[in-house]
């Protein structure tokens, strides 16, 4: 029961409540006119979970996430293992010996060291989330690194509150005298402020150094890193030389290399190079500033796209081999020789289309030298997939060609444009006859896309399986139906809500899963773990094969994977085949595909099972061109040939299902050549049944002028003009057995 006294106490707690909200709205004021809005104590100092929760609730992020966001004080800042501050002492004792130009330029190195240092204390203090909205106040109250490493420690909430209350007082005072002359009331500010300034520091002294002490592991490690940055290329037995007797003691050479692998750092044959941040941060960003400063965009003379990267030395080899990594594509030449005799080349070069596409569309928004080059190759490649019976195909191509030699030389001066046959009165004329916008309306009728390009649904699929998997094996409280309900408008923008030209394929084969009820898989706690592997049963035969359903797929695979109800890593191809376009044009013509290995059309074969090829015998009087397999090369390098390549499009086999061989002929010659010429006759057709699949080679005969001579593409490095004669002394196992077999009927 309430008593009077009771009350009494009570009206007079209220009354010092409002006495001190009375004090407090002069000094609220005076922070919202110099242009800060102080919330109340507590809306800002809260305990880690609070402030997980919320962050999480406001960005809408799962708690893990949030929880990295909060939890991101830098790294210690140092070079070379000194400390900022006593490193910018050694430097000034040594300005003292140095004179003139010397002197200057050490004290604008002191500058510019000072000013990181200045730098990455300001991202101290905006990294203590708690912290940072007193960012002008705890500015003034002098601090080193260790101190902001202190607080970044406290969890309490009530010491977290104690210092900011200590901050408050401050702030007020200096407020408050600002402006005034000094009087008894300034005296008095001064001596609040100082005692206020004196308990702030009593509380971080209070703060026991053990919590920022870094355990022996990571002082390991720190070690590990600072001898790798100091000398790339060290090896595990040297790093444990040279450790001190407390961490010698403690370690051996084959845990130091257990332990490198918990840092950013890449190991070739031994030895360890510290890599660049970015490479694991933004790999794209890191590529795009690589092929900027050291790589290349182009194409060559028949329109072949080329990407590339190009390093130095087992450092530049350790980079190329981390990046190949981590890219996933392309392929790698290492320990190339250089043409100066000197560091072995180290190359990472792209050359199928699906890969240089692939790779310009994730660097193109962190381009800075070569975007206007990534354009144009993006522009080309998406041209010779699907536009290439267009009318103005063939000059647009030649445009490209010319806007690519302008971005690749436009600083050269002196360039002989010229000869390139380049006029630059035409530059802007080719830049704006750009047909992307061309090709986006063919591909749209009605803001709706009729063809749903593979690569893009197949790399949707990829980030969404592995996005639903990371995010349910952080977070087992994850809510997975409210993220899968904001992925559904996303697919929809990009594919459309109408089925897509695939069909699907039924890899799991399960008689015990009920198609039409899903009753079973769910118990109150939600979806049971089987839910998602019954759901790949399900989809392929209860649904059309939306760009949805295929996601559902996707995000199934991602949670069952997550909570171990599946266990393969299926991909998009498992699920979905090829179009119904392309299937019937197959069937028409008696046409399948032959898989070897991942790649499920390896081979296009004819209705007798037989792949085809076609080749070129080109004749100048009586000698015969042959050229050699380049490194770049996946099989037979330094084999001797005669230019040519598969039959591998649907439009390169006749209506009756037979190959138009002439065609691939005259096309192969063009791109791998540069020859442009209808063949005089056809030499004949090698028939080899040992082969697997079985093949038929088309080999035709093609005379040239006498001052002809090649111009090689990257599948070639070398060639000949030899005799018939010549030839039959060839070493078999240096010379295409088409080309031994055909050899008799020239």
């Amino acid at each position: 029961m309430v008593t009077e006294q009771d009350l009494i106490e009570s009206k007079d707690e209220i009354e010092e409540l409002e006495e001190l909200a009375e004090q407090k709205q002069p000094v609220v004021s005076r922070l919202r006119d110099a242009g800060i809005e102080l919330k109340g104590i507590n809306d800002y100092i809260m305990s880690d979970y609070e402030a997980v929760n919320l962050l999480s609730k406001n960005l809408n992020i799962n708690a893990s996430d949030a929880r990295k966001q909060l939890s991101s004080f830098p790294s210690e800042y140092s070079i070379d293992g000194e400390n900022i501050p006593e490193l910018v002492k050694k430097m000034r004792k040594a300005r003292r010996q140095l004179k003139g130009e010397q002197r200057e330029r050490m004290a604008k190195a002191i500058d510019t060291v000072i000013e990181g240092y200045s730098d990455h204390i300001n991202k101290c203090i905006d990294s203590i989330y708690w912290i940072k909205p007193y960012k002008p106040a705890i500015l003034k109250m002098g601090f080193n690194e260790k101190d902001l490493m202190k607080i970044n420690k406290i969890s309490s909430v009530n010491d977290r509150r104690n210092i900011i209350d200590a901050i408050c007082k401050y702030w007020e005072g200096d407020l408050k005298k600002t402006g005034m002359v000094y009087s008894k009331e300034y005296a008095q500010l001064e001596k609040e402020c100082r005692i206020a300034k004196r308990d702030y520091k009593k509380q971080i002294k209070n703060i026991s150094d053990q919590s920022i002490t870094k355990s022996k592991k990571e002082r390991i490690l720190s070690f590990i890193e600072s001898e790798i940055i100091k000398s790339p290329s060290i090896g595990a037995k040297q790093i444990h030389d040279r450790m001190p007797n407390t961490l010698h003691k403690s370690t051996t050479t084959n845990m130091i290399s257990k332990m490198v692998k918990k840092l950013d750092v890449a190991n070739v044959d031994g030895a360890y190079y510290k890599l660049p941040t970015m490479l694991k941060k933004n790999i794209w960003a890191y590529t795009a500033a690589f092929i900027d400063s050291d790589g290349y965009i182009t194409m060559d003379r028949n329109h072949n796209p080329r990407v590339g990267l190009i390093a130095t030395g087992e450092r530049g080899r350790a980079f190329m081999e981390e990046m190949h990594k981590s890219i996933g594509f392309g392929k790698l030449h290492l320990n190339q020789k250089s043409p100066q005799q000197t560091r072995p080349v180290q190359r990472l070069n792209f050359y199928s289309q699906d890969d240089v596409y692939g790779l310009l569309e994730k660097c193109l928004p962190h381009f800075r030298l070569k975007k206007g080059n990534a354009k144009l190759l993006m522009e080309l490649i998406r041209m010779k997939k699907s536009y290439k019976k267009q009318d103005w195909y063939k000059g647009r191509c030649d445009e490209i060609f010319k806007l690519m030699k302008w971005e690749n030389h436009k600083d050269h001066v002196g360039f002989d444009w010229l000869k390139e046959g380049i006029y630059l009165d035409n530059i802007q004329k080719y830049k704006d006859n750009c047909k992307m916008s061309i090709m986006d309306s063919m591909e749209n009728i009605g803001g709706m896309i009729i063809k749903a390009n593979m690569d893009e649904l197949e790399e949707m699929f990829e980030d969404l399986k592995n996005d639903a998997e990371g995010f349910l094996r952080q977070d087992k409280d994850f809510d997975g139906r409210k993220w899968w309900n904001e992925q559904i408008p996303k697919i929809e923008k990009e594919f459309g809500k109408e089925p897509l030209n695939y069909e699907w394929r039924t890899p799991i084969k399960d008689g015990k899963v009920n198609l039409d009820d899903k009753s079973d898989d769910f118990d109150e706690d939600g979806a049971k773990p089987s839910h998602f592997y019954n759901q790949l049963v399900r989809i392929p035969q209860r649904k059309e094969p939306t760009a949805e359903a295929v996601m559902q797929i996707a995000l199934n695979i991602g949670y069952g994977r997550a909570v171990g109800s599946v266990d393969k890593n299926y991909t998009i191809d498992d699920f979905i085949t090829g179009t119904t376009m392309e299937k019937s044009e197959m069937e028409d013509k008696g046409l399948s595909w032959y898989a070897k290995g991942n790649n499920k059309k390896k081979f296009l074969l004819d209705k007798d099972g037989v792949r085809h090829a076609a080749g070129a015998a080109v004749f100048r009087g009586d000698k015969v061109l042959i050229v050699e397999r380049s490194p770049e090369e996946d099989t037979m390098i330094g084999m001797w040939e005669f230019a040519g390549g598969k039959v591998e499009e649907l439009d390169e086999f006749n209506a009756d299902g037979t190959p138009d061989a002439e065609k691939v002929c005259m096309i192969e010659a063009g791109e791998e050549l540069g020859l442009k010429k209808k063949p005089s006759s056809k030499l004949g057709v090698h028939f080899d049944s040992n082969m697997k699949p079985p093949k038929k080679y088309h080999c035709f005969r093609i005379e040239v002028e006498d001052d002809w001579n090649p111009t090689l593409s990257f599948e070639h490095s070398d060639y000949k003009w030899i005799t018939i004669d010549e030839l039959k002394e060839y070493p078999d196992n240096k010379l295409s057995h088409h080309v031994a077999y055909l050899i008799d009927k020239m």
